[in-house]
């Protein structure tokens, strides 16, 4: 391993340990088995390595996320949204590092523009992921348009992050995939009941 990737790891691991705000260069030299300049040389500032950190971390639960989904499920896109669901739950405790990453990302996206930016592209790289999903998925009967697709999409995401939150706030509370699901069912009769 390089040392630019060393201290993009130690970054997340300290991340994890630490936090954004208590984590400081010596840390991560530390962790990193290198010298104080490698930070600076290699990103600049200790606040661009933890931004890098926070980003790779991102990106990297994102794609775990992407692939505890199965491939394909026979029985329709309930079954889908269910074993995925299920995948992504089961996978949190193995993904605790990069779930810390985006929820340090979260509180820091504010403060920095190019966080902002960097973390935008990571979510639309896995927007266009879970749509591609969701075109694969969806009945010819009744497809979708763009506007409901994107939407499907966004809620989606967010339902996935939200699990996340709460799972890192009480793990003990987190629901099961079948929770979700019959929650999602109660939310949408009500929601058509409206319609």
């Amino acid at each position: 391993m390089d040392q630019r990737t060393k201290l993009l790891e130690a970054a997340m691991i300290c991340l994890q340990q630490r936090g954004y705000a208590r984590t400081t260069t010596r840390d991560i030299v530390a962790e990193a088995g290198a010298h104080l300049p490698a930070v600076n040389y290699y990103f600049g500032s200790k606040e661009r390595l933890l931004d890098a950190a926070i980003t790779a971390g991102l990106g990297r639960w994102m794609d775990t996320t992407m692939a505890t989904a199965p491939s394909d499920s026979p029985a329709g896109p309930a079954a889908l949204l269910r074993d995925s669901l299920a995948g992504f739950l089961a996978a949190l405790e193995s993904n605790r590092t990069n779930v810390v990453a985006a929820a340090e990302a979260y509180a820091q996206v504010s403060r920095s523009e190019e966080l902002r930016e960097s973390l935008a592209a990571e979510y639309q790289r896995a927007a266009a992921r879970v749509e591609a999903v969701v075109n694969e998925t969806e009945g010819d009967d009744d497809p979708l348009d763009d506007r409901d697709r994107r939407g499907v999409t966004t809620v989606l995401l967010a339902l996935f992050d939200g699990l996340a939150i709460q799972w890192l706030v009480a793990p003990d509370r987190s629901p099961d995939a079948e929770d979700v699901i019959r929650s999602l069912a109660i939310l949408g009769s009500v929601l058509a009941d409206e319609q």
